[in-house]
């Protein structure tokens, strides 16, 4: 019989196998916390979105139920007369005087009862103010007219274009301008709080030619204003 081979010892660390093993996929788990934050996200825009509609709608709503059912409608001014005593205007050009002016304030409206929360008043000649004051707030019901009365002072106001005032006094009138700003609330729930430009440019003023005047009058009796809500549609006055 032949000799059999005598087995070669094995030393050493084994050699590693380089077999890919099927299993390997599962020892990497999904990414689970990843997919709940893009799913948090998705709900949170999701949210927002129908916030922003259900805000639309109630805003649709709301238009209707004010333009429709209320119509509301924005007030109308005007200016009865105005006053001018102790008229002063000096050699430098600096203007004084007591002011009383009666204003006019109409409700249009048939269902909503308005308040003017704030009325300030600016006199101006040209460009240069030269009198103001706030009118006390005061409430108006529907189909209402109300007169306001306001007194005034202009003092030692500075007017830039002095030989353009002193000229028109020569010739027995000076024309100012006045402006109000108006912040009126409308008495309904809902219904808000919106500010109104009034425009009661060029009021002619019969004056004496004298450097201090007496009672100084606007010419051609009462003048209507021009109002200018808040996105600049005009208003008829009074």
């Amino acid at each position: 019989m032949a000799d059999q081979p005598t087995p070669t010892p094995v030393t050493g660390n084994p050699t590693l196998s380089t077999t890919s093993n099927p299993n390997t996929g599962a020892a990497n788990p999904p990414n689970g916390p990843q997919d709940e934050g893009m799913n948090w996200t998705n709900l949170f825009f999701l949210f927002i979105a129908l916030a922003i509609f259900i805000a639309s709608i109630c805003l649709f709503i709301y238009m209707i139920w004010v333009g429709l059912f209320l119509h509301l409608q924005d007030p109308q001014f005007g200016i009865n007369k105005v006053t001018i005593t102790n008229l002063s205007i000096s050699s430098y050009s600096q203007i004084s005087g007591d002011w009383e002016v009666e204003f006019i304030f109409r409700n249009p409206n048939t269902k909503v009862n308005l308040y003017y929360d704030q009325t300030e008043v600016d006199v101006s000649y040209k460009s240069d103010s030269i009198a103001q004051t706030i009118l006390p707030p005061f409430m108006q019901n529907t189909k209402n007219e109300t007169t306001i009365r306001a007194t005034f002072t202009s003092l030692m106001m500075y007017v830039h274009d002095g030989d353009s005032i002193k000229d028109e006094r020569s010739h027995g009138s000076i024309t100012f301008n006045l402006r109000m700003m108006v912040r009126v609330q409308a008495r309904v729930r809902w219904a808000g709080t919106w500010v109104l430009t009034v425009d009661c440019s060029k009021l002619k003023i019969l004056v004496s030619s004298g450097r201090n005047g007496g009672c100084e009058t606007l010419v051609g009796g009462s003048k209507k204003c021009t109002a200018f809500n808040a996105i600049g549609n005009e208003i008829d006055g009074i």
